[in-house]
């Protein structure tokens, strides 16, 4: 769910959204899920290919435990960002990955690497 402070805003997405639900989707769901924690805090770090954490195993764990439990998924994409792929096997939902380099994360350019602040 989102919050738009312009309420013309929201009001069009959610036409267009049931539109192409209507349309494309009729009878499917998508859910976008972001890769565990990299313990990467404040830091530019589209591009970078680094690992989870820890904590962002343990995370995608979870996730995947409830996500095994509560739906049945036909297909999963996945960015070739070795976090992301790394979040696909915790997951454990013994579907093929489909990698596709167009949901490669941002180059930040000359900020890769740098703080926030």
């Amino acid at each position: 769910m989102c919050c738009f402070l312009d309420k013309r805003i929201s009001e069009g997405l959610r036409d267009v959204t049931v539109f192409l639900r209507t349309i494309f989707m009729a009878d499917k769901e998508i859910f976008l899920l972001r890769h565990g924690d990299t313990g990467r805090h404040g830091v530019y770090i589209g591009s970078t290919d680094v690992c989870l954490s820890p904590k962002g195993i343990q995370q995608v764990c979870a996730t995947g435990a409830l996500l095994r439990r509560s739906q049945k998924f036909d297909r999963i994409l996945c960015s070739p960002l070795l976090r992301c792929r790394q979040s696909w096997q915790q997951l454990q939902l013994d579907l093929p990955l489909c990698v596709d380099e167009l949901l490669k994360e941002v180059d930040f350019g000359d900020w890769e690497g740098k703080s926030f602040t």
